[in-house]
């Protein structure tokens, strides 16, 4: 007995790129409150966004990640993505302006040695709470899986 087809059409270059422009391996898609979308992917400008009508705005991005992996908006529209190799969650206002970091750059574990900064191992997903906690979701095979819970200030 074969499967129920899929109840949707595929959309042949549904997302147009600047000239010469591919994705690379896509891993994350999330929408704003001003009907934008943001696409992660392991490629040049990683964070790409674009309108409801999949017309390029803009991407940034560029030498902060070396696996691009998840993305989610939060209600406040700040973009929020993880890099599973560099073990970091960044989180950007809309206007693509790096607000915070957290974990730290190629460190695995509990603790940073001098014991102020939570680290991760393969961070997948970085989500915002009602309260404005941040949890972050990790568990990517290498590690345990658990989730992390922040303050809004980024305190573990």
């Amino acid at each position: 007995m074969s499967p129920p087809p899929l109840p949707y059409v595929a959309v042949p270059d549904s997302f147009k790129l600047p000239p010469g422009m591919n994705f690379g391996g896509t891993s994350g898609i999330a929408f704003t409150s001003k009907d934008t979308m943001f696409v992660i992917h392991r490629g040049p400008m990683p964070l790409m966004e674009f309108d409801a009508d999949g017309n390029f705005i803009r991407g940034f991005g560029d030498g902060l990640f070396e696996r691009p992996h998840g993305l989610r908006i939060d209600s406040d529209d700040n973009i929020w993505t993880t890099d599973v190799a560099s073990n970091l969650v960044y989180k950007f206002k809309l206007s693509g302006r790096l607000e915070m970091v957290l974990g730290v750059k190629g460190w695995t574990g509990e603790w940073h040695p001098y014991g102020h900064l939570k680290l991760f191992h393969e961070p997948n997903e970085a989500v915002v709470g009602p309260t404005g906690d941040i949890y972050v979701l990790q568990g990517h095979g290498k590690a345990e899986s658990c989730v992390h819970q922040f303050d809004g200030d980024g305190n573990f």
